[in-house]
């Protein structure tokens, strides 16, 4: 499970939000962090790709949903934040959280 979520994350880092295709959500950033805290989701984990854009997860420790969201900025006053993927039943692993679970 350790190798496919990292996988996930690689993949990610190395794509692009598909907005033209119209395989995700985007909406101002804003929007998008508060409705994902309205259903029990925060921050976990953020990371950087060289060319500015920040991918995020946020997920629950109640009910174990998780969301991946792209971020980047559309203006110098706007963030867009993409909803790549999200679901629910995730388990992280004890060792690659240092002991915790989700």
């Amino acid at each position: 499970m350790k190798l496919t979520f990292l996988a996930l994350i690689a993949g990610l880092l190395v794509s692009g939000p598909a907005v033209s295709e119209g395989k995700v959500s985007c909406f101002e950033r804003a929007t998008v962090v508060s409705a994902l805290a309205a259903g029990g989701e925060s921050l976990f984990w953020t990371g950087t790709r060289p060319d500015g854009m920040v991918l995020e997860i946020f997920a629950s420790s109640s009910d174990g949903s998780w969301t991946i969201v792209m971020t980047k900025a559309a203006r110098v006053d706007l963030l867009v934040s993409c909803v790549m993927s999200h679901g629910i039943g995730f388990v992280f692993s004890k060792d690659w959280l240092g002991g915790r679970t989700l």
